[in-house]
């Protein structure tokens, strides 16, 4: 995201919603998980806003009304560097007895999190990138 000068961008798994915004420092990203099929129920009468496509449909509309990045945007996240990870690395890094279970886990997020691009990468499961 951050190398193409996107802001706003998100990740889908068909189950569970990332959404990610980059704000005027580029080294952090604020993150906010999504699971529409946990977050939506039946009985609850005001639970459109909380379907994927309206998450979506939102987030969107923020992405459209958000200003351009400024050029000093732009400068500082030149100055970043890229996390080098290897796709085998990482599946190597998880322990063979970790859970192999399907079973969702409740996340309750309303506010975007902060993640900082500049710790330690051999500290995240997924690495921060410039693409």
């Amino acid at each position: 995201m951050v190398g193409k000068g996107t802001q706003y961008g998100y990740v889908c798994t068909g189950e569970t919603y990332i959404f990610l915004h980059i704000p005027r420092d580029p080294s952090c990203v604020y993150y906010s998980v999504c699971i529409p099929s946990l977050d939506v129920e039946d009985d609850d009468e005001n639970r459109l806003h909380l379907t994927a496509v309206a998450q979506v449909y939102v987030f969107v509309l923020q992405a459209i009304r958000s200003p351009l990045p400024s050029q000093a945007w732009h400068n500082a996240a030149d100055q970043l560097d890229t996390w080098a990870v290897e796709h085998d690395d990482v599946l190597r890094s998880i322990p063979c007895d970790a859970p192999q279970s399907k079973a969702h886990r409740t996340i309750q997020s309303t506010t975007m999190e902060r993640f900082h691009t500049l710790a330690d990468p051999n500290a995240f499961a997924m690495p921060a990138s410039r693409s």
